[in-house]
């Protein structure tokens, strides 16, 4: 995903229709009712970038919780001019969404396990690694993959629809370009040739810089 970096804006324009936004469209609010409060990254992620925002603030009288996910289509696309109440089901498109109810996402380390868990102040990032599989930050903390299949070689947008007793949203950042974790690292084809001519010779492996050997 070869995205030209824009403008920080966190949320696109485009959202539920009880969205109200605040602070140059870095906060979103859902004025009323648990629904009809999806909202879009700005801007396309590049593999690896995380889209991360914060809990601010939730609703007691609603249950249910913030659902996260990437989607293939543009919020500004024709598909996405009427949007739908909810995110899950109503966005659950074969090969074109993957989006997950945050209180149903089941980390490996189990501290982030359940609705109990998301709560006020809580960061959540979101990105797609290099391997197409769709990862979740919970305050620093990588989850497991929590889908697959995602494509890398054409942009994708972060969706999140400010459900349920999440009330309140604000945009943090796009981050972690270059930060790999060895899921995203394979050698080169020409890498991996070279030590197989070497071998084959032989000799020992050549040193050579980390820019021939790796690709990332």
């Amino acid at each position: 995903m070869d995205v030209k970096a824009s403008a920080e804006v966190g949320f696109h324009e485009n959202a539920g229709s009880n969205i109200d936004f605040s602070n140059e469209r870095r906060v979103a609010t859902r004025r009323t009712s648990f629904d009809h409060g999806i909202v879009f990254s700005n801007r396309p992620l590049r593999c690896n970038e995380v889209f991360t925002f914060t809990i601010d603030a939730q609703e007691s009288s609603w249950s249910g919780h913030v659902r996260v996910g990437v989607i293939l289509h543009s919020p500004a696309s024709d598909k996405l001019q009427r949007l739908p109440r909810y995110a899950l089901p109503d966005m659950q498109w074969k090969d074109e969404s993957w989006i997950v109810a945050l209180d149903k996402a089941i980390f490996d380390n189990d501290k982030y396990n359940g609705a109990s868990n998301c709560r006020i102040g809580h960061k959540v990032g979101v990105k797609v690694n290099r391997n197409g599989e769709l990862i979740f930050i919970i305050n620093g903390e990588d989850s497991r993959p929590i889908a697959n299949g995602v494509p890398t070689s054409i942009p994708v947008w972060a969706v999140v629809d400010v459900y349920g007793s999440t009330k309140q949203i604000s945009f943090l950042s796009y981050s972690g370009i270059g930060v790999l974790s060895l899921a995203d690292i394979r050698f080169s084809e020409e890498a991996v040739a070279s030590v197989q001519a070497s071998r084959n010779k032989g000799g020992g492996v050549r040193r050579s810089s980390p820019k021939e050997f790796f690709s990332i």
